[in-house]
């Protein structure tokens, strides 16, 4: 069981949440969970209720092949000779008589048989639920593998705001400095204009 389990769980939960896209992914996880759980539990009693008619069936008949006839009902009583239960012992000495210890091995073997045939069932079904998983299973690229591409708005530049001009900062057409000449009369005519301000005449 522990073998299986870890052989499917992984590529089963991988396989259900890549069907998915992300925003359905917690919706998906639950499903899945849910799911997983109710297998696990209807296949642990079917397993169970096979398992326990078996043994009913074997015991009736390998107990009867020692020469003791013996009931459905008896026959689930004696079960407890397993687990050592007294009653179950009482019963078998009272049922089968001086055949008790044969009747006991024969209780033993078909508890065994049972069991070996409910879990070759159970086996079975590993090779059947791959079949199908590779026959009825699709095989596609996750939901969310391609790119989504999100509209980029479109932002103008805004402009950079203009230096404030003043009428006195004015240079004169000879106070341009010319390329490969020194910005010196610039400079100066700036100064006198600020001395021209501060003074209130020029």
């Amino acid at each position: 069981m522990g073998f299986g389990i870890g052989l499917s769980l992984t590529p089963m939960n991988l396989a259900a949440m890549n069907a998915v896209s992300r925003d359905h992914a917690g919706a998906a996880a639950g499903i899945l969970v849910t799911l997983s759980g109710l297998g696990a539990t209807l296949g642990v009693a079917v397993t169970g209720a096979i398992f326990q008619e078996l043994q009913t069936e074997r015991t009736v008949t390998l107990v009867g092949n020692q020469g003791v006839e013996i009931e459905r009902g008896q026959a689930q009583t004696l079960d407890g000779l397993l687990a050592g239960a007294p009653g179950a012992q009482r019963s078998l000495d009272r049922i089968a008589g001086s055949d008790a210890k044969g009747a006991e091995e024969a209780v033993r073997e078909a508890f065994v048989s049972a069991l070996g045939t409910s879990l070759k069932l159970s086996a079975a079904l590993g090779p059947v639920g791959a079949l199908l998983a590779l026959i009825l299973l699709r095989r596609s690229s996750p939901v969310d593998a391609a790119r989504v591409e999100y509209p980029v708005s479109s932002a103008t530049a805004r402009p950079a705001p203009a230096e404030p001009s003043s009428p006195n900062r004015s240079l004169r057409p000879d106070a341009v400095s010319a390329p490969g000449r020194p910005k010196r009369a610039a400079v100066r005519w700036r100064s006198v204009e600020m001395n021209c301000s501060a003074l209130g005449r020029c």
